[in-house]
């Protein structure tokens, strides 16, 4: 009996002196945890933000591409060359946009993790597992020393034919090759850059060709010169002495628009243009020409508003600027002279100045300071965004240095070659040498996206 109670003593003594070693292990563990988390945690949280900075700046990026390829798919149809390459790229992209949205969230969870006070912290902070396949998608890697390509290639191992090219700085192309070089129909993402489908040649893009259906909305726009044609002609007349002498005579012929006949039946032929079937398309919106500078007015505004109206048509006016008096009077001079209703198309400004006049006015500065003016007295009164009027000229050389403007306002270019206008637009004014039925003479054809 003695024996076992010893042996229970022994055993209870033992077990006492393990469980505080135990203890004092644990402890020692615990401390060292607590240390070790607090050193670490400076390195996993400049982890994160690396990562978290990465991820961003990558669904950047996605968001802009989305941005243009969604633009892309409202303004065409699947008769437009390439169509097919967007929308199967559109699929294809919104699954790494959803990847990186769902990555950029993680990190925010990861770096609000890392803001704990560490020292507080029972646990080691959370490590964070980097997994780059998600951003590769958006910025490829590997390869040779400027991308990777999939696809066909000739005898020489040149991309020919069909290809998809993934380079490092983050862009991408699909579509036909020749020879090493891009050629034919293809779709361009470049980061930071428009979203470019269309025809290249030589590496170099030309353009997008699109293809003229009944189903896209035209319109024209109409001035004085659609009533008024004016012609120089020689005439015999007699002189004071009583003898016929020849002098030339400006005659003005006056015609009249049958606003119940209205048909576009050409789009002019300065350029080539893909067209299915017979142009014979109607129209689906007008613009009339109201006021120029603060002098000029258009004496048929007033009655081609109402019949346009009448009709059944989308209308609006527009203003021809002036470098000659400042954007406020012009503004208000339009608005004098000017017609707009609920429902009506917004209200333009024509922007069209030569380079002379932009360096006579004082310079560019001093132009989009004017133009700025403009926009704020018609905005202001008619509670409407106006829209841009210009060429692509002007946009490439001009309008670029005033971002504001081109982010707030709507664009209308003029542009008559064969290609459309490479920027993001509300409507395109293809020619100037349209033919409308019911109208005398050459007619401006647009088409809006």
């Amino acid at each position: 009996m003695m024996k076992r109670k010893c042996l229970a003593a022994a055993t209870t003594c033992n077990r006492a002196r393990w469980i505080a070693i135990l203890s004092l292990v644990l402890c020692i563990c615990s401390c060292q945890d607590k240390k070790q988390a607090h050193n670490d945690g400076g390195a996993y949280a400049r982890i994160a933000a690396t990562e978290r900075a990465a991820a961003d700046s990558a669904l950047a990026v996605a968001i802009d591409i989305n941005h243009d390829v969604k633009y892309y798919l409202r303004t065409h149809n699947v008769l437009d060359n390439g169509f097919d390459i967007v929308a199967t790229f559109e699929k294809e992209h919104k699954k790494r946009f959803d990847s990186l949205a769902r990555r950029s969230a993680l990190l925010e969870q990861v770096a609000a993790f890392q803001a704990i006070d560490l020292q507080k912290c029972t646990t080691p902070p959370l490590r964070l597992i980097i997994n780059r396949e998600q951003l590769e998608h958006v910025t490829p890697a590997g390869g040779d020393s400027i991308g990777t390509y999939h696809g066909t290639r000739n005898v020489a191992g040149q991309p020919s034919g069909y290809g998809i090219f993934c380079g490092r700085d983050g862009s991408y192309y699909e579509g036909e090759w020749l020879a090493g070089m891009r050629y034919g129909v293809g779709l361009q993402v470049t980061p930071g850059k428009r979203l470019k489908l269309g025809e290249w040649k030589e590496d170099r893009y030309l353009g997008e060709r699109i293809t003229y259906t009944p189903d896209r909305t035209y319109g024209i726009d109409i001035s004085r010169y659609q009533h008024e044609h004016e012609r120089i002609v020689t005439k015999r007349v007699r002189g004071r002495r009583g003898r016929y002498i020849t002098r030339k005579v400006k005659l003005v012929e006056h015609y009249k628009i049958d606003w119940s006949a209205l048909r576009i039946t050409s789009l002019g032929t300065y350029s080539k243009k893909k067209i299915v079937g017979e142009v014979d398309y109607p129209v689906s919106f007008i613009y009339i020409k109201s006021t120029e500078g603060t002098t000029v007015r258009n004496a048929y505004f007033a009655s081609d508003y109402v019949n346009s109206k009448k009709h059944g048509y989308k209308t609006g006016a527009y203003h021809f600027f002036s470098v000659r008096t400042t954007g406020k009077a012009q503004g208000l001079y339009f608005l004098q002279n000017s017609r707009y209703e609920n429902g009506d198309l917004p209200p333009v400004l024509d922007i069209e100045p030569t380079d002379a006049q932009i360096r006579e006015l004082g310079g560019v500065r001093f132009l989009f300071a004017n133009v700025r003016s403009w926009l704020s007295v018609v905005e202001k009164r008619l509670g409407v965004k106006p829209v841009l009027y210009v060429s692509l000229r002007f946009v490439n050389k001009y309008l670029v240095q005033a971002p504001d403007l081109l982010e707030n306002y709507d664009v209308w270019i003029a542009r008559y070659g064969e290609f459309r206008p490479d920027v993001n637009l509300i409507s395109w004014q293809l020619c100037q040498d349209g033919r409308v039925r019911g109208i005398h003479g050459p007619v401006d054809i647009s088409v809006m996206f």
